[in-house]
């Protein structure tokens, strides 16, 4: 599936995968969000850049099992006014 423009920027992960009855707002801004069917809840969703890149991907080499495992958070400021 491929996607150009606007829609190129929608995470496919954030269709909905059935039509949802949205009703008032109730409480915190979108809250009443968390009640829609998303895509990302029902299926495993992998987005390539071409086709090249998965034929690229399955030809490398099989990972080294004894490397370090890594994860990092950030709390980055963008400009002066965030810092």
């Amino acid at each position: 599936m491929t996607a150009s423009g606007l829609l190129g920027q929608l995470p496919f992960t954030l269709l909905p995968v059935e039509a949802a009855a949205l009703g008032p707002e109730r409480g915190a801004l979108f809250a009443n969000y968390r009640d829609v069917a998303w895509l990302i809840r029902s299926h495993t969703v992998t987005v390539l850049p071409t086709a090249t890149s998965l034929v690229t991907l399955r030809a490398l080499p099989s990972s080294d099992v004894d490397r370090w495992l890594f994860v990092g958070f950030g709390d980055p400021a963008f400009n002066a006014a965030q810092a």
